[in-house]
């Protein structure tokens, strides 16, 4: 059950970091991205102005419902992992080789808050309600789009 629930909250989490920023999985031998070719990655969906705009709603909704689920104390660590995080991604980036390294960097973001079973429950609830939102959003085209981005993003960890 507990891997069921941390398998389903990574994947609902690598969907949204999919859909909300689309971060490239680089092989091997690929130096970091320009800032241009960054953008037009992250832009690969296409989403009109109000699709942004739903998406951004929704991931500040889910945000606020987990930041209420979580004690003060587990609010403050997930904060600080958010913001290790943002500092040391791009650098990290540039410097990781192999794809161990690479998925290190996507790690479940919840699993050292020692989370009750209640509160993992209620997270993955969130997560999916966020997940089946955003997914409402897309058109068909942008769903396959997806699908292909992630068949991609699993073939380049593999390497």
């Amino acid at each position: 059950m507990k891997s069921k629930v941390l398998s389903l909250l990574t994947s609902a989490i690598a969907l949204s970091l999919s859909v909300a920023s689309a971060i490239p999985a680089f092989a091997q031998s690929t130096p970091a991205p320009t800032p241009t070719q960054h953008k037009q990655h992250k832009d690969f969906l296409n989403l009109t102005a109000d699709q942004k705009a739903q998406m951004k709603q929704i991931r500040q909704t889910e945000r606020t419902t987990i930041d209420n689920i979580l004690t003060a104390d587990q609010k403050a660590q997930l904060e600080a992992e958010r913001q290790s995080y943002k500092a040391n991604h791009t650098q990290a980036n540039r410097n990781m080789s192999a794809p161990a390294e690479r998925r290190a960097m996507h790690r479940d973001p919840f699993a050292s808050l020692n989370l009750s079973a209640e509160q993992r429950s209620q997270i993955e609830a969130a997560h999916t309600t966020a997940k089946q939102q955003m997914d409402a959003l897309l058109t068909p085209a942008q769903r396959q789009q997806i699908q292909q981005h992630m068949k991609q993003h699993q073939a380049n960890q593999n390497r």
